[in-house]
């Protein structure tokens, strides 16, 4: 008895999502080294406090940014399944 070979299938390749943004103190500031986590990736910001992010799957994302000396951000965006967001500023306020 033979069988013939069997056809596997393979999840298409994924459709990640590129998300870009600025965090800034209240007065307009880059806050470098914020860690801006979305929904459980994450990146610190650079020196002019832009960060970018990549995640995997479109919908309503957890948005969190910390820094110490800073009260944190959170909130949520729907990201639809568009290959690039820019967030608008994202303001940190200082304890």
């Amino acid at each position: 008895m033979s069988s013939s070979p069997k056809h596997l299938e393979y999840p298409s390749p994924l459709k990640v999502i590129n998300i870009y943004g600025l965090v800034t103190d209240q007065y307009g500031n880059p806050v470098h080294e914020a860690m801006v986590n979305i929904a459980g990736w994450s990146d610190s910001t650079h020196v002019d406090g832009r960060f970018q992010v990549a995640i995997a799957h479109p919908g309503i994302c957890k948005v969190e940014v910390r820094k110490s000396g800073f009260k944190p951000h959170v909130g949520y965006v729907n990201f639809s399944s568009d290959r690039q967001h820019v967030l608008k500023r994202i303001v940190l306020e200082k304890w």
